[in-house]
């Protein structure tokens, strides 16, 4: 999720806040592998299937997206703006249904929202958070 987006989008404008999109969904797109899938859940929140993945490896994922973001600067005639995302990473359990996936996602993103935004939560199948962040990735 676009942090702060409709604040984003106040301050800067529709053509500053569509480009923070475009930027985000380009940097999704390379991270992704062939098998993965992308979907625009809401009008600042992208959802990211990745069949296949480990919890460690989405967290990976997602952190390494963040510090991405991060690290773009949109010029601007006031000087530069940037922007940042935060992300919510689970793994199916047997039994799970789209609905609960997507529910537990929701919780972990509301999570790292809560902790100050620019943060990825990871919850287990049981909706537990794991503790270990890969914080420095190279």
């Amino acid at each position: 999720q676009v942090d702060s987006y409709q604040r984003f989008l106040g301050d800067h404008g529709s053509s500053a806040a569509e480009v923070v999109l475009r930027i985000t969904s380009q940097l999704i797109n390379a991270s992704m592998r062939d098998m993965d899938h992308v979907a625009r859940l809401s009008n600042d929140t992208f959802a990211l299937l990745l069949p296949g993945a480990l919890l460690g490896d989405g967290l990976t994922i997602a952190e390494r997206l963040r510090q991405a973001v991060e690290r773009c600067r949109l010029p601007r005639k006031a000087g530069a703006s940037w922007f940042t995302i935060s992300g919510g990473v689970v793994q199916a359990a047997e039994g799970d249904d789209l609905r609960r996936v997507l529910e537990r996602a929701r919780t972990a993103l509301a999570s790292a929202v809560n902790q100050g935004r620019n943060h990825v939560v990871a919850l287990d199948a049981h909706g537990i958070p794991i503790r270990e962040f890969p914080l420095a990735l190279a």
